[in-house]
């Protein structure tokens, strides 16, 4: 019998916390003072979150830093699960406590004394926990990250053994029932799909095998991309997933478990020169899972967002918000195809415009959006900030603005939304 993994868990509690403030209350909420230095609500799901690390092996360490005088909503859940409380008293004008800091010296000191630790989990979303990763690995440990999918960092991410999304714990432990319900994005199943179909022919070239055991699919996934999980995509099951895939593989039934192969061989060859189609910028946003609608639908598509909210203040949810839009595409004799519609939700989704009422399940604006000029620039400014801070070189303004909506008319904009970011970026620095 194996050796259960030994684990050093390290909760950066209001980094979790104030990602799930975002969702819920918008971006600038938890930025106000008022609202950070007083009683917190409790949003995180302790529960949820423990029960898949001890699903993965033994703790032996488990501390949380954070400001315990305004997150004791919490105690008894912490204090449930024995979690060490490290006080991070707020220092400087803008509150920031240095938990990543601390929590970083304290995780290469523990594993340091404890060489029997094989396993550190972080719990945050920060850029700064890729240095920790870079040195847990180095030490010969796995390093397993969790964090909020809509604010994580994509380096840090990468850079764990393995990552997992907080929705998606939720979905294993059914504390929800669907992702898209609860105010939480769904990840894109043609990204799944693609993803598959190089796991296939990843394992296909190093055994020469053709049918590959079930078993040693989803290992082979997370190598590729350490934050798969079948639960982003709404899915409780690996089994179900793979179910829902039978367009691009084949299931067949084996002596100890179902062997899986590409329906055509040909499919990785055509994902990947249709990926080198791709214009760079449209690339940088696909390894990010942003997908843009066509580009004549995205200007369109924002401004009838926000008069289908002035018209109807609530929408009950986003599968009824997606037909509502389609429509008023229709009327102005605009054809959007379905994932037309996803993709401008998805780019809206990641700009936290959208308010969730949790109690009637209803679905707004959020009050700071007063105009359909300021949801576009809403937007664009995400998908301008998502592409630069991916960039070596200085932005083609133009060929942005061609990817993004089809001409070159939109350049100047660009570049003035740009600069607006980095005077405000540079502002707060």
């Amino acid at each position: 019998m194996s050796r259960a993994e030994q684990i050093a868990l390290y909760w950066d509690f209001e980094n979790i916390h104030a990602s799930l403030c975002t969702l819920r209350y918008g971006p600038h909420w938890y930025r106000d003072k008022m609202n950070r230095h007083s009683r917190q609500p409790a949003l995180v799901d302790i529960n949820s979150i423990m029960e898949f690390i001890n699903s993965v092996g033994e703790v032996n360490i488990n501390k949380a830093y954070g400001n315990w005088s305004f997150f004791f909503g919490y105690s008894f859940d912490l204090q449930n699960h024995a979690v060490d409380l490290v006080q991070m008293f707020p220092r400087g004008s803008h509150g920031k406590n240095g938990a990543d800091i601390r929590m970083a010296i304290d995780a290469i000191e523990d594993i340091t004394l404890n060489p029997h630790i094989s396993t550190v989990v972080v719990i945050g979303g920060d850029s700064d926990y890729v240095a920790l990763a870079q040195k847990v690995r180095q030490r010969g440990k796995r390093i397993i990250g969790i964090g909020v999918r809509e604010t994580t960092n994509q380096y840090w991410m990468k850079s764990c053994n393995q990552f997992k999304y907080y929705s998606s714990l939720l979905v294993k432990s059914s504390s929800i029932s669907s992702l898209e319900k609860e105010g939480y994005e769904t990840g894109d199943l043609e990204d799944a799909k693609k993803l598959l179909i190089k796991a296939l022919g990843r394992i296909a070239a190093e055994t020469g095998e053709t049918k590959i055991v079930k078993a040693a699919i989803k290992p082979m996934l997370i190598r590729l991309d350490p934050a798969f999980d079948e639960s982003n995509y709404g899915f409780s099951t690996f089994k179900s997933f793979l179910e829902s895939c039978q367009d691009v593989i084949s299931i067949h039934n084996g002596e100890h478990d179902h062997h899986i192969s590409l329906k055509s061989p040909e499919d990785l060859a055509r994902l990947e020169t249709n990926a080198r189609k791709l214009h760079p910028y449209e690339l940088i946003l696909q390894k990010q899972h942003v997908h843009l609608p066509d580009p004549t639908l995205l200007t369109t598509g924002i401004r009838e967002t926000f008069a289908l909210f002035v018209e109807h203040g609530e929408i009950s949810g986003y599968p009824l918000f997606r037909e509502k839009l389609d429509e008023r595409l229709k009327a102005k004799g605009i054809e959007a195809t379905a994932k037309d519609l996803n993709n401008i939700q998805q780019v809206l989704f990641r700009t936290f415009c959208f308010k969730l009422n949790y109690e009637r399940q209803t679905l707004s604006i959020q009050p700071d959006v007063a105009s359909a000029d300021m949801l576009w620039v809403r937007a664009v400014s995400y998908l301008v900030k998502r592409i630069t801070d991916n960039l070596e070189e200085p932005p083609d303004y133009e060929a942005m603005s061609e990817l993004l909506f089809g001409d070159t008319e939109n350049a100047g904009h660009l570049r003035d939304i740009h600069d607006n970011e980095l005077w405000k970026r540079n502002s707060r620095e």
